[in-house]
């Protein structure tokens, strides 16, 4: 064996000696934790109380000159996400046909429009015949912005509506409005925000 290879053999005998000592005393502090049972979940929004069917008012026999007050109705957020409220509003009129033609929501009109408490009619532009007054009929198709609910059990969680109105009289006879009737649906939904 040559000098080359003796030398060659004596730098890889010591190389490896050295990587074993090494790694025979080399060390290092670890720690291993585990998170298990993580989940996703959806949040949820139901609007209450649950209205499917159920009529906010029944005003029978009403006469030119009556008013009329829905009292106060009140909806909230029985969902753990906050929401946008509004109301949609679909009016629909059926005609007696008794002593000439004429439908109750064109002369119906509504007097206020309450959201917690607070007048809110004039917040929206509803008299789109610039009568001074909003009619019944100016309520069909229009959809109203009612605010945010928070989730349950925070503060702004649910709203309080009531709607006030009147038939007026018109100071003469306005028999083209009996057995006339109008009604109106309204259809609430909360969106996620």
């Amino acid at each position: 064996m040559g000098i080359k290879k003796k030398l060659g053999l004596g730098v890889a005998s010591l190389a490896m000696g050295a990587a074993l000592v090494g790694g025979g005393t080399f060390a290092y502090f670890n720690d291993t934790e585990s998170s298990t049972g993580n989940t996703f979940a959806a949040g949820t929004i139901d609007l209450k109380p649950e209205l499917t069917g159920s009529a906010l008012w029944n005003l029978p026999n009403q006469q030119p000159g009556a008013t009329f007050d829905t009292g106060t109705q009140t909806l909230s957020n029985d969902g753990t996400l906050p929401g946008d409220l509004t109301m949609d509003l679909t009016v629909a009129d059926t005609d007696g046909a008794i002593n000439g033609t004429g439908v109750l929501s064109d002369v119906i009109e509504i007097t206020g429009l309450y959201i917690n408490g607070t007048e809110s009619l004039s917040t929206f532009t509803l008299d789109s015949d610039s009568s001074g007054a909003v009619e019944l009929k100016e309520l069909n198709g229009a959809k109203l912005d009612l605010g945010s609910l928070a989730a349950k059990g925070s503060a702004g969680d649910s709203v309080t509506l009531r709607v006030t109105g009147e038939f007026p009289d018109s100071g003469s006879p306005q028999n083209q409005y009996q057995k006339d009737s109008v009604a109106v649906d309204f259809t609430f939904e909360l969106k996620q925000q």
